[in-house]
């Protein structure tokens, strides 16, 4: 469920892309990556907690 979640935020974030102007679709590509790695580690951390 959560790798389909990232793909909708990914593209969601692809789709912003285009309709915002130039200088500032890189800070959004910027935002969004942070958060997609942020809650990959998160979601990693948990896993490996729960397997303990």
């Amino acid at each position: 469920m959560k790798d389909r979640t990232m793909m909708y935020l990914m593209a969601a974030a692809l789709f912003l892309n285009f309709l915002i102007p130039a200088p500032y679709c890189w800070i959004t590509l910027a935002v969004t990556a942070l958060i997609g790695i942020s809650l990959m580690v998160v979601t990693l951390k948990h896993k490996n907690e729960t397997n303990i």
